[in-house]
C-alpha cells in the first residue's frame, strides 16, 4: 500500500510540473500612454512576449493574506509590501517577487469609465513588481484577478494593465529579469459603500514552484470624493478656413486637437506657391490675452510644395498661466525666406475664435503687491519661488497701453551682491504676462547663497522699451522686494 501511495504521488508531481510549462494564452494589444518598465535602479527597460513562457495561473484561486515583511513611509496611500514565494511555510523567506502598492485613485477617464454608473466610480490602483530572484520570471495579465469579499470580479468590472514599451496593455506576457521592476495598473468600477478590494496575482514558477501576492486597498484611501460619472467634456474646434495669404504663401486652419502627451496642437496647412523655400514660424503668441510663450513650431516648406503641420502649445505652459479653457488665441507668423532673408516678413496679428469663446472667462492670479505703475502698464509681484536651475522672480504684467513693449531687468542685486538674472519679456498692446526674472543657481552659489532661504533682498531696475518708438523707452526706480 505504502508503495502504491509513494507511486501516486510522484504521477501527480509530475503531471502538475508538465501543466505549468505549457503556453499561456494571451489577449489583443489595446494600449493607452503611461509608465514603462524600468530596471534596479529603475532607469532601463526589459520586456518580449516569449512563446515558450510559462502558463497562467488559477485566476479565481483566492490565497490568505501573507504577513508584510517590509514596511515602506507612511504616504497618502498608505502603501502596503508584501514578499511572497512558493508557498507553505518558506513563502517569506523564498519569495520571488516583490510587490508594492504605490497609488490608488479616481480616473473617471479610464478605459472602462463609458460602462460606470451612477453609484459606481473608477478606481486606478497602481503597484509595482520586483523580481527578488536570480531567475528569469513570466508575469501574465492572465495571472491578476480583483476580488472583493472572495467573489472575483468580472472582466467587465475590472481591467488589468501591464507597462510595456512605455504603454499599457492587457495582454502580452513580460519577461522580467532578476532585480527589474514591472509597473502594474489596475483600473477597477468600484460601487459606492464598497471597501476592501484584493487584486491577486497568482503563478507558477518551473522550478521555484507557486507565487501568490495578495494586494490588499480600501477605498478609505482613494483620493478625491465619490462623486457621479462626469459627462462627457466638450470637444472644442476652430473654424476651418484660410488665416494667411500673401506673396504666393497661404495658411489653411484645420482644427484644434490634443495630442496623447497632453499638449494641445492647432493644425494647419501650409502651400507655397512661390519661388522661393519658406520657414514659417510664429511670434507674439497668446491665448485667453495672455502672452503664451510656450509654443513649438518651425516648419520648412519647398517651392511649390505643401505640408501640413502643427503649432504646438506645451501643457506645462496652461498650467503656467493658469489657462483651464482656450476661447481665444492670437498669434503672427514669420514667413522666412531661406533664398534671400532680406525678404522674410511677419504678418498682422491673426485672431483665432475657438467654438467656447464666447462664454470663456480668463481668471487673473492673485498678486502680492504692485510694484510699478505708469500710463496703463502695470507690474505685480506673484512671488519668489525655487526653479529647476535657481530662483525665479514671478512677475504678473498687464499692458494697458497701445504700444508693443519688451521689458527687461537693469542693475540686479541680491543680498547687496550684484548678480546678474535673466529677463526679457515681450507684451503686445491690451494684452497680460506671467514672466521671471531668473538667477542661477551657480551665480547665487559664487555670492555664499544656497537657497532661497538665504535671500534677504533683492534690488533691481526694469527697461521699458517700447518697440514702436524706442524714443518712448524708459527705465523704472530701484524696486527691492523680499521672499
Amino acid at each position: 500500500m505504502k508503495k502504491l501511495i509513494a507511486l501516486l504521488l510522484v504521477i501527480l508531481l509530475s503531471f502538475s510540473m508538465s501543466a505549468c510549462s505549457s503556453n499561456s494564452n494571451t489577449q489583443p494589444n489595446n494600449s493607452t500612454p503611461s509608465v514603462g518598465i524600468s530596471a534596479s535602479p529603475p532607469t532601463t527597460s526589459s520586456d518580449s512576449s516569449p512563446s515558450n513562457a510559462p502558463s497562467s495561473g488559477n485566476n479565481n484561486t483566492s490565497s490568505p493574506t501573507p504577513t508584510p515583511t517590509e514596511t515602506p513611509p507612511t504616504s497618502q496611500y498608505d502603501p502596503v509590501v508584501f514578499v511572497t514565494g512558493i508557498g507553505g511555510d518558506e513563502r517569506k523567506e523564498t519569495g520571488y517577487i516583490r510587490t508594492m502598492v504605490t497609488s490608488v485613485a479616481y480616473d473617471n477617464d479610464g478605459p472602462i469609465s463609458d460602462s460606470v454608473a451612477d453609484n459606481e466610480e473608477v478606481v486606478e490602483f497602481r503597484f509595482l513588481m520586483m523580481n527578488i530572484s536570480d531567475e528569469v520570471i513570466f508575469i501574465d495579465k492572465d495571472d491578476f484577478s480583483v476580488k472583493r469579499d472572495d467573489f472575483t470580479l468580472p472582466y467587465t468590472s475590472s481591467f488589468i494593465f501591464i507597462a510595456k514599451d512605455g504603454e499599457k496593455v492587457f495582454s502580452d506576457i513580460v519577461e522580467l529579469e532578476p532585480q527589474a521592476i514591472l509597473n502594474g495598473f489596475a483600473t477597477i468600477i468600484l460601487q459606492e459603500g464598497w471597501k476592501d478590494i484584493n487584486l491577486v496575482h497568482s503563478s507558477q514558477h518551473p522550478t521555484m514552484g507557486e507565487s501568490i501576492t495578495n494586494m490588499l486597498f480600501s477605498q478609505d484611501n482613494v483620493s478625491g470624493e465619490w462623486i457621479p460619472k462626469p459627462s462627457e467634456p466638450e470637444r472644442v474646434t476652430v473654424p476651418e478656413g484660410v488665416i494667411f495669404e500673401q506673396d504666393g504663401v497661404r495658411i489653411t486652419l484645420r482644427s484644434l486637437e490634443a495630442d496623447t502627451r497632453g499638449r494641445t496642437e492647432l493644425n494647419v496647412l501650409i502651400e507655397n506657391d512661390s519661388t522661393d523655400p519658406i520657414t514659417v514660424q510664429v511670434r507674439d503668441v497668446s491665448v485667453n490675452g495672455i502672452m503664451f510663450t510656450s509654443t513649438v513650431f518651425s516648419s520648412g516648406v519647398t517651392a511649390g510644395n505643401k505640408k501640413n503641420d502643427s503649432i504646438t502649445f506645451q501643457s506645462w505652459g496652461f498650467e503656467r498661466y493658469g489657462i483651464n479653457e482656450i476661447g481665444t488665441i492670437e498669434l503672427a507668423f514669420r514667413i522666412i525666406n531661406e533664398s534671400n532673408r532680406d525678404r522674410s516678413y511677419t504678418s498682422e496679428i491673426i485672431t483665432i475664435q475657438t467654438s467656447i469663446s464666447e462664454r470663456v472667462s480668463q481668471p487673473l492670479p492673485e498678486t502680492r503687491e504692485l510694484l510699478f505703475e505708469r500710463d496703463g502698464l502695470t507690474i505685480s509681484l506673484l512671488g519668489i519661488e525655487e526653479a529647476r536651475s535657481g530662483v525665479d522672480v514671478v512677475f504678473f504684467i498687464i499692458n494697458g497701453t497701445d504700444r508693443n513693449i519688451t521689458i527687461q531687468a537693469r542693475d540686479e542685486n541680491v543680498n547687496g551682491f550684484m548678480i546678474s538674472g535673466t529677463m526679457s519679456t515681450g507684451v503686445q498692446p491690451g494684452k497680460m504676462s506671467i514672466d521671471t526674472l531668473s538667477f542661477s543657481d551657480r551665480r547665487l552659489g559664487e555670492n555664499g547663497i544656497n537657497s532661497i532661504a538665504d535671500i534677504e533682498s533683492i534690488t533691481f531696475a526694469l527697461r521699458i522699451i517700447d518697440e514702436d518708438n524706442r524714443n518712448g523707452s524708459y527705465n523704472t526706480p530701484a524696486i527691492e522686494i523680499t521672499p
